[in-house]
C-alpha cells in the first residue's frame, strides 16, 4: 500500500485549523491520535462553499472544461514529471485566480513501485505546500492521497494529479471583502467533508495487523471513524468511499477475490446496509510499502442543522 515518508512536522498540531477566521469556513484535520505527517486526513467546510476539480499532468491540465497546454515537452522520467506538473497547477491556478492556500484535497497517482519514489514525490509536495504568511505561521497542507502504478494508460504519462480546489468566491471572508453581507444562516445547512490517506498507522507509526488485512481495515475505518468525528461527521454521513488495498502473500487475503469478500464484510459491519455508502474496492499494483494493506479514501456530507423558519402569525378578524 502506498504511504507518504514519515516526518513528523516538529510540534503537536491542533486536531482542527482553520483557514478563516470568520466562521471558521475550511477546516483541515489531524487528529493527535494519528500520525503527524505533513499533509491533513480530512477537510470539512459548509455546503456553501463549492469546489472545482483540476486534472494535472506534465502535459498541462484541464479544468472546467477547457485547460492549458505546457510549453514544453513531458519529460521521460518521474522527478521530471512531477516538477512538471507542480509547475502546470500553478499556472492553472493564476488562471482560476486561487492559490495554494484554497487546495483542499490531491488525489496522485504514479507510475513506480518504490518506497523511495514516493519519499521523492512526498519531498515536493511538502515543499509546494510549505508556505508562510506575513506572521511566519505555516500553511496547512490538503488532504493527501498517493496511489503508484504499474501504468496510467498513457505510456507517456508518469504522474497524474487530481485536485480539489475550493472555490473563493464561495468563501465567506471573499464574498464580506466584496461587501456582500453573508446570510447569517450561512453554514448551517449541512457540511462537505472530504477524507483520504487513511490507513491502520497510529500516531507512533505503528501499524497494527501487519499480516491480517483484516485488522488493517477494522483499524483503519476506526481512524476514518475518528477523522469524521473532528470534522463534525459520522459514519452514517459518508456517501462514497474508495478502499484502496494490497493482497500479501501469507496474510489472511492473498488473492484479490478473498480480499474484497473480507473487505465487503468489514464495510458491511460497519456502515450497515440501511445507509451503505457507494464503494469502489481497487486492487493496487504495485506495493510501495511492506507494512501497509488498505488505504482509504471517502467524500461524506452532515445534514444541516438550519432553524425552521417561525410560522407566520395568524390574522385576527
Amino acid at each position: 500500500m502506498r504511504f507518504l515518508r514519515i516526518a513528523v512536522l516538529g510540534a503537536a498540531l491542533p486536531a482542527i485549523l482553520a483557514t478563516s477566521a470568520l466562521a471558521q469556513a475550511v477546516q483541515y484535520i489531524i487528529p493527535e491520535e494519528m500520525p503527524s505527517l505533513p499533509y491533513s486526513y480530512g477537510v470539512a467546510f459548509p455546503i456553501e462553499v463549492q469546489t472545482k476539480a483540476v486534472s494535472v499532468t506534465a502535459a498541462g491540465t484541464k479544468f472546467g472544461g477547457t485547460g492549458i497546454t505546457a510549453n514544453v515537452p513531458a519529460a521521460t522520467d518521474l522527478k521530471g514529471q512531477m516538477v512538471q506538473v507542480l509547475a502546470n497547477l500553478d499556472v492553472a491556478l493564476k488562471e482560476l485566480r486561487s492559490s495554494k492556500n484554497d487546495i483542499a484535497k490531491i488525489h496522485l497517482e504514479f507510475v513506480g513501485n518504490t518506497f523511495d519514489q514516493v519519499e521523492m514525490l512526498s519531498d515536493h509536495l511538502e515543499n509546494y505546500f510549505l508556505v508562510r504568511n506575513a506572521s511566519k505561521e505555516v500553511k496547512f497542507p490538503p488532504v493527501r492521497t498517493l496511489i503508484g502504478k504499474n501504468s496510467l494508460g498513457d505510456p507517456t504519462k508518469l504522474v497524474d494529479l487530481q485536485v480539489t480546489l475550493i472555490d473563493p468566491k464561495t468563501k465567506p471572508e471573499v464574498i464580506q471583502s466584496q461587501g456582500i453581507e453573508v446570510p447569517e444562516d450561512f453554514g448551517t445547512h449541512g457540511t462537505s467533508i472530504l477524507l483520504g490517506g487513511i490507513t491502520a498507522m497510529n500516531k507512533s507509526y505503528m501499524v497494527k495487523g501487519l499480516n491480517s488485512m483484516r485488522t488493517q481495515m477494522q483499524t483503519s475505518l476506526k481512524n476514518l471513524d475518528l477523522v469524521l468525528s473532528k470534522a463534525g461527521g459520522t459514519r452514517d454521513d459518508v456517501k462514497f468511499i474508495n478502499v484502496f488495498y494490497t493482497p500479501k502473500p501469507g496474510s489472511d487475503a492473498e488473492e484479490p477475490q478473498q480480499a474484497e469478500q473480507l473487505l465487503n464484510d468489514e464495510l458491511k459491519k460497519f456502515f450497515g446496509e440501511t445507509n451503505a455508502p457507494t464503494v469502489t474496492l481497487q486492487a493496487d499494483a504495485v506495493n510501495c510499502s511492506a507494512y501497509l494493506s488498505i488505504l482509504l479514501d471517502a467524500q461524506a456530507t452532515t445534514k444541516g442543522t438550519a432553524p425552521k423558519t417561525a410560522p407566520a402569525p395568524k390574522k385576527t378578524i
